[in-house]
């Protein structure tokens, strides 16, 4: 199964954020934002019962974290997202090494490159996400803030011709 490990967004945030997409672009799809999370690590396919995975990230319990909505950006050509910040500024990449660094240790591989909190808002086909595009959505984000004070291990369900369906399998306290 799809397996992640993210941090969710509270409802008060996913509705001041969900605003900002309630107006057409030409050529954007939208992302639904229940699916909206800062994701951690990406574990893919595995087999691994997700409260052995919440088990291991218990150590990088070290308290909430303070985040807000920080910027837009893209990312290769076809995603546009709201950027995730920490405050203090370094709080919120250190947990997310940590976290890899714990899966790591219990023996889980992530796929995953650099880290770079964000809240994937929308894809565009052929055509590219532009610079206006970023530009169109950093002007409207919402000044927008929240206390997470838990991981959530996530399970991603794919099916043909259908939108996945993200599905909390087991959190652990930040």
């Amino acid at each position: 199964m799809r397996t992640f490990v993210a941090i969710t967004i509270p409802g008060e945030v996913r509705t001041a954020l969900a605003a900002v997409v309630t107006d057409p672009v030409e050529g954007l799809r939208w992302s639904r934002s229940e699916h909206w999370h800062v994701t951690l690590a990406f574990l893919g396919d595995i087999t691994v019962p997700a409260a052995r995975i919440a088990d291991l990230l218990a150590p990088t319990a070290r308290g909430p974290l303070e985040l807000h909505v920080a910027d837009a950006g893209r990312f290769g050509p076809g995603v546009l997202w709201a950027g995730v910040a920490s405050h203090p500024a370094g709080a919120l990449p250190a947990r997310a090494e940590a976290v890899r660094a714990a899966l790591m240790a219990g023996g889980l591989t992530h796929h995953d490159q650099r880290f770079r909190p964000h809240l994937t808002f929308a894809r565009r086909g052929r055509r590219g996400v532009s610079r206006r595009d970023v530009a169109w959505l950093a002007e409207r984000l919402p000044e927008a803030s929240w206390t997470a004070s838990e991981i959530a291990v996530m399970h991603s369900h794919l099916a043909s011709g259908q939108p996945a369906r993200h599905e909390l399998a087991a959190t652990t306290p930040l």
